[in-house]
């Protein structure tokens, strides 16, 4: 019936729409995410590709490696989700989730970024998970705040800060436990996306 009237051609993507008949993106909207991420993005992966572009994103690699650092990449999220937040409504927040791709992709141009999550990923994961729980359970208390506010934006933070905390705990566990072949990898590896190999950020800087 949805064919015969059309109604599967409206295109619908608020609210889940879709989920009622049209079309539209429902649970799969971090897929279109991906790709105007990877469009938005493709300037700096070009300058990257070149000898000073390396050379930059390599020496922030770098700093960002050491912890006295990690609160640089929580100011960016934080910036991130601020000014994205109007975009929530798409199924996400466009510019945070921006944001996260280009600090991965800047942060692993350098070796030395993923020895040191690897040396600290017990702290790095411990701190992320008390801060995100913390997150989770002031949730009401959040909420209850003014926004803007210089309390809300604190909690705000912490919230980035967990983030980024995580990732990078669980980035060194992995490293330090998964960093091997073996057939079931590689067929997770296979099956979760299409394998796609990238010279960025390998070459020696001249």
């Amino acid at each position: 019936m949805a064919l015969a009237s059309g109604d599967f051609l409206r295109w619908n993507v608020k609210d889940g729409g879709d989920y009622f008949g049209g079309f539209g993106i429902g649970h799969l909207w971090f897929i279109y995410f991906l790709l105007f991420i990877s469009l938005v993005a493709l300037p700096l992966v070009v300058w990257g590709a070149r000898g000073r572009g390396i050379r930059r994103m390599q020496a922030f690699s770098r700093r960002v490696a050491g912890p006295a650092w990690w609160l640089v990449p929580a100011v960016v999220l934080l910036v991130g989700r601020i000014v994205g937040e109007p975009s929530e409504d798409a199924g996400g927040n466009f510019v945070f989730f921006l944001f996260l791709f280009l600090l991965g992709f800047v942060a692993v141009c350098d070796p030395r970024f993923m020895e040191s999550v690897e040396r600290y990923r017990l702290p790095a994961l411990l701190g992320g998970m008390a801060l995100s729980l913390f997150w989770v359970l002031s949730g009401e208390f959040r909420d209850s705040l003014p926004d803007p506010s210089f309390q809300r934006l604190g909690l705000d933070f912490l919230g980035a800060a967990a983030t980024w905390l995580a990732i990078m705990g669980m980035l060194g566990f992995g490293k330090h436990y998964l960093d091997r072949t073996s057939r079931t990898q590689k067929y997770l590896a296979e099956g979760s996306y299409p394998a796609t190999r990238s010279t960025f950020c390998t070459r020696r800087s001249s």
